[in-house]
C-alpha cells in the first residue's frame, strides 16, 4: 500500500531450473523462456549463428593469472636443487613467452581482454603505470640462457581441468615449449586444486581464476602479495615474500587519508608485478547471458538482473 517507486511493467516472473545447457538454449530459441544463464562452452559458435538468440556480455570480472613457487631451495618439485621459478629472469622469460592474444582469440572466443594486474581500473589501488610485458620469444630465450637454462627445464603446472581452463593451459604449454620449458599439466578437479594449490601450496606453477568482489584493492593486496601468515597471503600460493611490500601493506591498512593510501597500494603492486614479476597476469573473462531478441536490458557491473529494468519490444 505504501510502495513509493514506479510500478514495474512486468507483472509475473517465472524462474525455471534447466540444468542442461543445450535444452536451456533450445527453450530460449523456441520462445519458452526469455532469458537464459549461459557460461561459454563449445556451443558458443552455434549460439552466435542462432537468429532467435542474442548474446549479452557483461564487464570482465573473472581474471586469470599464472603463479609461481618462489622458494629457491626446498621447493615442492625441486627439493634436491634450485627451483627455476625462484629466479626473476625465468619468471620474466615465461611472461615474455606467453602470447595472451592467442588465448583470447582462441579458447576465450574473443570474450576477454589482456590484463596487467589483479583488477581493473574501477578498483581502488589500480596502477595505470603497470603495463604488460610484450610477447617476445627472443627476449624469453635470452633470459633463460642468462639464468642458466639455455636448454630449458621440466615443470608441472596445476590447473582446473574444466572448460576453457584446459584449452588455455594447453596453449600456454605449447608456447612455453617453444623456449624449451616442458610443461606437464595436472588438470585437477576443484577439490583437488583447492587442496593441492590453495591449502597445501604444493605447486610449482599454477593457473588460477578469481573475481574481485570489492571496489577496494586492499583485500587483493593482502591475499596475493603479502607474505603468508595467519591473516595474510591466503591466495599467495607460491610463498612470494618481499619485506617492503609487507611494510607498505601494513601502512596502507592503517592509513586513513585515501590519496596517501592509494599511492601506497599502487607502489606495492608495482613492486610485486613489475620489479619482482611475482605473477603473470593473463586475461579477464567476460560473463555472458542469452536473451530473446525482443528483450532489452542493460548489463550491470554487479551481474545482477533487476526485473523492473527489463523491457519487451
Amino acid at each position: 500500500m505504501d510502495y513509493w517507486g514506479e510500478l514495474p511493467k512486468i507483472k509475473t516472473v517465472y524462474f525455471k531450473a534447466i540444468k542442461n545447457t543445450t535444452k536451456r538454449v533450445d527453450a530460449l530459441a523456441s520462445g519458452e523462456i526469455d532469458i537464459a544463464e549461459y557460461f561459454m562452452d563449445e556451443q558458443y559458435d552455434d549460439i552466435l549463428s542462432n537468429s532467435n538468440v542474442t548474446v549479452v556480455t557483461y564487464p570482465p570480472l573473472t581474471r586469470f593469472i599464472l603463479g609461481f613457487d618462489m622458494r629457491e631451495n626446498g621447493s615442492y618439485a625441486f627439493s634436491d636443487g634450485k627451483n627455476p621459478t625462484s629466479d626473476i629472469r625465468v619468471r620474466k622469460a615465461i611472461y615474455h613467452a606467453i602470447n595472451v592474444t592467442t588465448l583470447i582469440n582462441g579458447p576465450c572466443k574473443g570474450l576477454a581482454e589482456p590484463i596487467s594486474q589483479f583488477f581493473g581500473s574501477a578498483v581502488f589501488g589500480y596502477n595505470p603505470d603497470i603495463k604488460r610485458l610484450t610477447y617476445n620469444i627472443t627476449k624469453s630465450r635470452r633470459l633463460l640462457a642468462e639464468a642458466g637454462y639455455e636448454n630449458g627445464f621440466n615443470i608441472t603446472v596445476d590447473n582446473l581441468g574444466q572448460g576453457y581452463n584446459i584449452q588455455s593451459s594447453v596453449l600456454i604449454t605449447q608456447q612455453l615449449a617453444e623456449v624449451g620449458i616442458n610443461v606437464t599439466l595436472t588438470n585437477l578437479s576443484f577439490i583437488e586444486f583447492e587442496q593441492k594449490v590453495l591449502i597445501e601450496r604444493n605447486t610449482s606453477m599454477y593457473l588460477i581464476g578469481y573475481s574481485i568482489a570489492t571496489v577496494d584493492g586492499g583485500s587483493g593486496y593482502d591475499y596475493f602479495i603479502r607474505s603468508v601468515s595467519q591473516n595474510t597471503g591466503q591466495s599467495n600460493c607460491g610463498y612470494y615474500s618481499n619485506l617492503e611490500v609487507d611494510r607498505i601493506g601494513i601502512e596502507a591498512s592503517q592509513e586513513m587519508d585515501s590519496l596517501t593510501r592509494l599511492q601506497l597500494l599502487k607502489e606495492g603492486f608495482r613492486i610485486a608485478l613489475v620489479d619482482d614479476i611475482a605473477y603473470v597476469p593473463l586475461f579477464a573473462q567476460k560473463y555472458t547471458t542469452l536473451k530473446a531478441n525482443n528483450v532489452i536490458f542493460t548489463p550491470r557491473g554487479d551481474l545482477r538482473l533487476i526485473i523492473k529494468f527489463i523491457q519487451f519490444v
